[in-house]
């Protein structure tokens, strides 16, 4: 988590890109709190942080989804 507010937040979220031979990218993500729940946000030229590279996970938390 980068920034935090009530109303919004960044999250840097970690992924491996598998087309591109396993490498790691850092998406910064903003998300805002509306109607009872996170939304991504996303204007209309796209994400409002670009991604960019990583050399490993370091500091990062592992996460699964069900």
């Amino acid at each position: 988590m980068n920034s935090y507010s009530a109303a919004e937040a960044t999250i840097d979220v970690a992924y491996t890109i598998t087309s591109e031979g396993g490498s790691l990218v850092s998406y910064p993500t903003v998300v805002r709190w509306e109607d009872g729940d996170w939304k991504v946000v996303i204007t209309e030229t796209g994400a409002p942080i670009a991604p960019g590279p990583l050399s490993n996970l370091g500091g990062y938390i592992p996460w699964a989804g069900v």
